[in-house]
């Protein structure tokens, strides 16, 4: 596993940001990101939606 990205810079689409394989505590890999606006978290699906 590797982190590419630092907390709280900008990426753009389609850079990587990390590398994963299986570490035993989960099966298959898995992706957790969270987006904030002005310093705060928000739900990213309705922003998201609007990107196509």
């Amino acid at each position: 596993d590797e982190i590419i990205s630092n907390v709280g810079k900008t990426v753009r689409s389609g850079q990587i940001i990390g590398r994963s394989g299986e570490t035993g505590s989960v099966r298959g890999e898995a992706l957790y990101f969270e987006m904030r606006y002005k310093g705060k978290p928000i739900e990213p699906t309705a922003w998201l939606s609007q990107l196509n």
